[in-house]
């Protein structure tokens, strides 16, 4: 299940699954960063996004580029699990999370990500907000806030964590 929460001052995106996950991935739509354009600004890309702590960077795959025209605005080296120094051409999108939060990315670059999922949120944009995982009772939730609103550090006070699960 995912949910959204936003006011003048905070904008929550929520996810619980309904069982286990291997991946976290929450519906999103990408549209063209472009200040002179209003057509191509409105066109969106309807999509999943899959949460990535590893990856330094936002990734689209090459259908996005297509369904959004989008122009290659330079290039950039990489460095994956597997492979350094791959060149691969960055991009200016906005992200869209939820209806009230949409995040400008100046060089998303394109690439390869997984079935069914044409962006992977790396740490560019985590990065921005307060980002948690908590497994209660063998229930995940992720969630994310922007901006950030305080520190989560749970070695600060355990006992508010024991007294607040009871």
């Amino acid at each position: 299940m995912i949910s959204s929460y936003s006011d003048k001052d905070v904008n929550i995106v929520t996810l619980k699954p309904e069982t286990a996950v291997s991946a976290l991935d929450t519906p999103i739509e990408i549209s063209q960063f472009d200040f002179t354009d209003e057509k191509t600004r409105e066109k969106r890309f309807k999509t999943n996004a899959i949460w990535d702590t590893g990856a330094s960077g936002t990734v689209i795959t090459q259908t996005v580029v297509d369904a959004l025209e989008l122009k290659p605005l330079g290039v950039a080296r990489v460095n994956t699990a597997s492979q350094t120094g791959i060149q691969c051409l960055t991009y200016s999108i906005r992200l869209h999370l939820n209806t009230d939060l949409s995040i400008v990315i100046l060089k998303a670059i394109v690439g390869k990500v997984k079935e069914n999922i044409d962006c992977l949120i790396g740490m560019d944009i985590i990065g921005l907000g307060d980002f948690s995982i908590t497994n209660f009772e063998g229930r995940m939730c992720m969630s994310f806030r922007f901006p950030s609103k305080h520190e989560i550090d749970y070695c600060k006070n355990p006992k508010l964590i024991i007294e607040s699960a009871v």
